[in-house]
C-alpha cells in the first residue's frame, strides 16, 4: 500500500464550561473531520498545516501552539488509490476568528459531541487519547 502525509491544524475556543472545536463538516453525510491536507513537494509539515487551514475556513491569521501528534489511517486518493496515510496535526490558536472565502463546510462542535461525530474512528480515537494536549 502506498503511504501519504497530510498535515492541518485543530482551535480550541472556550464558551462557558464547554470547549468547541473547529472542524471540516463533510456535505454528504455531516459527520466531521480535522482541517488537514496533504504535503507539497518542498513544504514542512507545519507549513503545510497552516496552508490547509487558511484554504480550507478562511482563516487570516492564526499560528501554530505546538504538535499535538501523528495518526495514521487507510484514505482514498482523489484517484480512488487507498493509501496508508500518515496525519500530523498542530493545536492552533487565533485572536480574531475573522473567516474569509473557505474551500471547505467547516464549523465550532462541542468536544465531546465532535468525538461522536468524525468520520473516522482513527480521528475520534486521537481526540480521545489526546484530550489533554488539546484542551488548555
Amino acid at each position: 500500500m502506498n503511504q501519504a502525509t497530510s498535515a492541518g491544524g485543530i482551535f480550541v475556543q472556550k464558551r462557558g464550561d464547554e470547549r468547541y472545536l473547529l472542524l471540516v463538516k463533510y456535505p454528504n453525510n455531516g459527520d466531521l473531520g480535522f482541517l488537514k491536507g496533504h504535503v507539497e513537494p518542498g513544504e514542512t509539515i507545519e507549513q503545510t498545516a497552516v496552508r490547509e487551514v487558511r484554504e480550507e475556513t478562511g482563516l487570516k491569521s492564526f499560528k501554530i501552539v505546538k504538535k499535538i501528534g501523528e495518526l495514521i489511517r487507510e484514505a482514498t486518493e482523489d484517484s480512488g488509490e487507498i493509501v496508508l496515510k500518515t496525519i500530523h496535526m498542530f493545536l492552533m490558536t487565533s485572536d480574531n476568528f475573522d473567516h474569509g472565502k473557505a474551500e471547505e463546510e467547516y464549523g465550532w462542535f462541542k468536544y465531546n459531541e465532535a468525538i461522536n461525530m468524525m468520520a473516522f474512528k482513527e480521528e475520534a480515537e486521537f481526540l480521545i487519547k489526546n484530550k489533554g494536549k488539546i484542551i488548555f
